[in-house]
């Protein structure tokens, strides 16, 4: 499967209470954000750990005592997963080979690499990204200003190896650059629904 990332809509007061207790991020996405399953999880988790999802009991029954949750059907709200694409993108708008080396100061940069500092203490094992509020507008009208006969001509397969831009023996492959488009596709319209909404992202990799 290789190394693959998913980005998550989620309010922007949610980020602050995932950084408080971020053992929680896991169950939360497993749940798909929905308020009433986290509150039966945690009401079940004190005799089985296994529905927790490697979330601490405590972290999780603050988390879902958290007055900000009490009008929320759901913590989250919309999702895409570009698979192994990511770090394609990422090169084809930056001109980096991988998000998260060196905080990026452009909107396009933020898209895959964040605006803000991760959340660390989740069960991930690379810190989910975080994109602000504020952020995900910009990246969304960044996005937008880029097409994909513009991705096109930036598109080398070459140049995408030997910037050594994971997985490098995707680029060479037929249907690499249509695999790439439509995650890009779908990229765009992520953000631009999580900037109507008023959503903050999380970036979200799994090894």
């Amino acid at each position: 499967m290789g190394i693959t990332v998913r980005l998550v809509g989620v309010w922007p007061h949610v980020v602050d209470s995932l950084r408080r207790y971020p053992t929680v991020l896991d169950l939360v996405l497993t749940c798909g954000g929905r308020v009433a399953t986290l509150r039966e999880r945690a009401a079940e988790g004190a005799s089985d750990r296994l529905l927790l999802c490697g979330a601490d009991p405590v972290e999780l029954a603050r988390f879902v005592a958290d007055p900000g949750l009490d009008e929320l059907e759901r913590c989250t709200r919309g999702e895409v997963d570009i698979d192994r694409t990511w770090a394609g993108i990422h090169f084809l708008l930056t001109g980096e080979p991988e998000p998260g080396g060196t905080p990026s100061t452009t909107p396009l940069g933020w898209a895959l690499g964040g605006s803000e500092p991760a959340v660390e203490g989740t069960p991930y094992e690379v810190a989910p990204r975080v994109v602000g509020e504020q952020a995900v507008a910009s990246v969304s009208a960044a996005l937008s200003g880029i097409d994909t006969d513009e991705l096109r001509r930036r598109f080398d397969p070459d140049a995408l190896a030997d910037a050594d831009v994971y997985p490098p023996r995707l680029w060479h492959q037929p249907d690499a650059l249509d695999d790439l488009l439509t995650s890009f596709g779908d990229l765009v319209w992520f953000y631009r629904r999580a900037a109507a909404l008023g959503r903050a992202v999380l970036i979200c990799t799994t090894l």
